[in-house]
C-alpha cells in the first residue's frame, strides 16, 4: 500500500521524489513491533533501489505509543472514520458513525467506494 501511494504521490506531482519516508505506527507489542519495522523497512529499501530508482530514502520505521503522540491520535481517528463510512452499512446512527460522518465533513472528505476487478475486492477513493 505505501508503494502503492508513493508512486501515485510522485505520479500527480503531490509529491514528487527524490525524497525520504519514515513510517511510524502505533505501539502493539514491542517484540512484535520491532519485527514489522524491520520488515517493513527491507521492504520498503527493496522498493527503493528496484521500483524507484533509488530516489526514495528509507529514513526509518517504528512504533509509538499513541497515548504520547497527538499526530497518531488524530491518524486514528481519521482512518477509523473512513473505516466506519466504508464498512458500515444500514442505520448509521450510533454515536461513532455521527463522529466520523462529522469529522470528515468538517475536513471535506468524500469518499466513495466501487467494485474494482482491477484491483482487488474494492477500489477506494478519497478525495481530500
Amino acid at each position: 500500500m505505501l508503494v502503492r501511494g508513493l508512486e501515485h504521490e510522485h505520479a500527480t506531482g503531490r509529491a514528487p521524489l527524490p525524497r525520504g519516508i519514515q513510517v511510524c505506527k502505533d505501539a502493539e507489542e514491542p517484540g512484535q513491533d520491532k519485527l514489522v519495522a524491520a520488515e517493513l523497512a527491507a521492504r520498503m529499501k527493496q522498493s527503493a533501489a528496484t521500483q524507484f530508482e533509488g530516489n526514495l530514502y528509507v529514513e526509518g520505521f517504528s512504533a509509538e505509543e499513541s497515548a504520547h503522540s497527538l499526530f497518531l491520535q488524530l491518524t486514528d481517528l481519521f482512518t477509523s472514520s473512513v473505516g466506519r463510512q466504508l464498512n458500515t452499512s444500514g442505520d448509521r446512527r450510533q454515536p461513532k458513525d455521527r463522529f466520523a460522518d462529522y469529522l470528515l465533513s468538517k475536513l471535506g472528505v468524500e469518499i466513495s467506494a466501487q467494485p474494482s476487478e482491477s484491483l482487488g475486492d474494492m477500489a477506494v477513493h478519497i478525495v481530500l
